[in-house]
């Protein structure tokens, strides 16, 4: 975990029903990028992503039972193993979102909150892979019991194999070493390598489609196509 999150959880603890504090919070961040102008594609803002990081750490467990292979759903053979992490967040930030009644703000802070759960989940799972022994300070910081911090580490070793396996048999790299690098890109000073960090997050850990990921990135299919090779290229160096 990142020294901002560890800083904001450490000493006084976050309680399990702090959401609503960390939603105001985030809401507030998002207004002030949209008033000075911080758009998705820019070098990124570290407060904001901190604070998402944070609120999927606290919502893992809540969102268990809609997650493929957790909970009621698992045994429902039409669901896709393949079902988007982030989508799930998605429709908890709605709250968020409402408070944009302008249809365009609202538009441009989708994207924004978008864009930032991603960043935040490669964050979570390169996290659970290099440090484990850290989840039990912070799984304490939160409040949470011995079964919940189980079931929070099984949680999130689920997210992680599943997408590893999907990761490696596309790009032939480890998952591991294709997040550090995705990472490492994402705050580049080098334009080219913050659009490969994009695209390999949303087409190999988000596991969007090329349409989808054309609609976000104002690229075409067959674009789309090109970079994500390039990317793979450079991504095999």
């Amino acid at each position: 975990m990142g020294a901002l999150a560890l800083a904001a959880v450490g000493g006084r603890g976050m309680a399990m029903d702090d959401i609503q504090g960390l939603e105001e919070q985030i809401s507030q961040r998002l207004s002030q990028r949209q008033k000075l102008g911080g758009a998705a594609g820019d070098a990124g803002d570290a407060e904001l992503l901190d604070l998402i990081y944070r609120f999927l750490y606290v919502n893992l467990r809540r969102v268990a039972a809609v997650l493929p292979g957790m909970g009621q759903q698992a045994r429902d053979v039409r669901q896709d193993a393949s079902c988007r992490f982030t989508e799930v967040y998605h429709e908890a930030f709605v709250r968020i979102l409402e408070k944009y009644p302008d249809k365009l703000m609202q538009a441009r802070t989708r994207s924004e909150l978008t864009g930032y759960v991603s960043k935040a989940m490669v964050n979570l799972l390169v996290d659970r892979n290099r440090r484990q022994s850290t989840w039990v300070k912070v799984a304490a910081a939160l409040g949470l019991q011995e079964a919940e911090q189980q079931q929070t580490r099984d949680i999130l070793t689920n997210l992680y194999d599943e997408r590893a396996e999907y990761f490696e048999e596309r790009t032939k790299v480890r998952f591991d070493e294709g997040l550090l690098k995705i990472q490492a890109w994402e705050v580049s000073a080098d334009p080219a390598k913050r659009e490969y960090a994009e695209i390999l997050r949303k087409r190999y850990v988000d596991q969007l489609g090329y349409d989808q990921i054309g609609r976000e990135m104002g690229l075409t299919s067959d674009e789309v196509r090109k970079t994500l090779d390039r990317a793979k290229y450079h991504l095999r160096k």
